[in-house]
């Protein structure tokens, strides 16, 4: 309580000096809120942005010329399913089989969204070995949905990246567990519609069971954050993906992106390059107050030599005349809080979480500044400042 009561005592006693520690640390923290209120402000536009144009990228062979029918690893399909990077991804395979000797075409996927028009539903993150058919399939088959149908399924085999060469697969049964929408569009790119949809993990399990190594045909998918951009492209890089190169060789293998974010680009460029900067200039601003609580607090304390060197000749220690000092200034700080936070509500209206976080910010490096200004005048000579006293 007394060392309170001399803070407050000290705080009246140098009035003017006191007022001007309290205009740098208003100006300081007006500049702070401010520069933080631009960048969550610029923040949300971005977001605004990436929100209403996706950027959306579709995997092709090296020459970009072919979307569908393609040869896609295994590798590269749990690559992009596990991207944290990406949302929507979307892969397919089509093949064909035989039901008592009539060719049926078969089609798997991995969401709903490979069918436009389709209704939201969990049926193709299934593992088990069901199926959904055509209404025609069911008429011209004299089935019902619970029927349980046997399929020799084959698959194609990539040969020379160009070729394909169909082979069997397996002999698998499979029950019918509804009836696809008439109004659901099952074309997918340039394949035909298909008369049975699989979930793609059953068909990689069968592939997985007969010792074959699975690809998908077509994939696409949209970036999860616009704003990482550059770590998806790194990170689908990583993954085997090349840059579309128009004049490479014929070839089936699914191993290039199409990624479509020229509009988000132009309409976003400029943001974008401004919030990186401001972002980069973050450990800059962080200086400006910790400099700014060293200079002042240096040359104001440094006109109080004297009363530094009385107390310490009253048998006050040092510690405790650095933190009357500290206290002082945080005390000051405190005072200056609120209309330091006046830039940043009126001009951005940034939220009291936000204020919070910069004036404890503030106090944190203001202090930290004052400090190391204490540290320095605490090693001055108490008989040679009295001295010259007298």
């Amino acid at each position: 309580m007394f060392y309170i009561r001399m803070v407050l005592r000290n705080i009246r006693r140098h009035k003017y000096k006191s007022f001007f520690n309290m205009m740098v640390c208003i100006a300081i923290l007006g500049f702070l809120n401010i520069y933080t209120g631009n960048l969550v402000h610029t923040q949300e536009q971005l977001e605004t942005i990436s929100r209403t144009i996706p950027i959306k990228a579709v995997i092709t062979n090296a020459a970009g010329d072919a979307e569908s029918g393609l040869f896609i690893h295994d590798k590269r399909v749990q690559s992009v399913l596990h991207s944290s990077n990406i949302a929507n991804a979307v892969f397919t395979l089509q093949s064909v089989g035989y039901i008592n000797d009539s060719q049926v075409s078969l089609m798997a996927a991995n969401t709903y969204r490979a069918f436009p028009g389709m209704e939201a539903n969990n049926f193709f993150s299934s593992e088990l070995n069901e199926c959904l058919v055509t209404q025609s399939f069911l008429d011209n088959h004299h089935l019902k949905v619970g029927d349980e149908i046997t399929v020799e399924q084959y698959y194609y085999e990539l040969l020379d990246y160009i070729y394909q060469n169909l082979l069997p697969l397996d002999t698998i049964t499979y029950t019918i567990s509804g009836v696809v929408d008439e109004h659901v569009d099952l074309s997918a790119g340039d394949s035909l519609a298909p008369d049975i949809l699989l979930p793609l993990n059953t068909v990689r399990n069968i592939y997985t069971q007969n010792n074959l190594t699975f690809f998908a045909d077509s994939g696409s998918f949209t970036a999860a954050n616009p704003l990482a951009l550059n770590q998806l492209k790194e990170e689908m890089h990583e993954a085997g993906f090349m840059e579309v190169n128009s004049n490479a060789d014929l070839s089936l293998d699914g191993n290039s992106l199409i990624i479509q974010d020229s509009t988000f680009i132009q309409t976003a460029g400029n943001l974008l390059k401004g919030h990186t900067v401001m972002q980069n200039c973050f450990p800059v601003i962080l200086l400006l107050p910790i400099l700014s609580g060293f200079v002042s607090s240096y040359l104001i304390t440094n006109s109080r030599q004297e009363e530094f060197a009385i107390m310490r000749s009253l048998g006050i220690r040092k510690s405790n005349c650095i933190m009357t000092f500290l206290l002082e200034n945080g005390i000051l700080l405190l005072l200056s809080c609120i209309p330091g936070a006046l830039p940043g509500i009126l001009l951005f209206r940034i939220g009291i979480n936000t204020l919070l976080l910069n004036a404890a910010l503030f106090l944190f490096c203001y202090l930290a500044g004052t400090f190391a200004a204490l540290i320095i005048l605490s090693k001055i000579s108490i008989v040679e400042v009295l001295t010259k006293a007298d």
